[in-house]
């Protein structure tokens, strides 16, 4: 029972993390997209997403 609105609040966070995640990649790809890789980018934003709900 209790289960369930946290895994609704961790929906929502999800959805907040990405919209993030995306303003951050189009400001990063803007100003260096050769000098780190847009998916080095991505991978360390989904690995602090993970570790930090877990």
């Amino acid at each position: 029972m209790a289960k369930q609105p946290f895994q609704l609040a961790k929906i929502h966070l999800v959805t907040i993390v990405r919209r993030l995640a995306k303003g951050i990649l189009q400001q990063f790809s803007t100003i260096k997209r050769d000098y780190f890789g847009e998916g080095a980018i991505v991978w360390s934003l989904y690995h602090h997403a993970v570790s930090w709900m877990r």
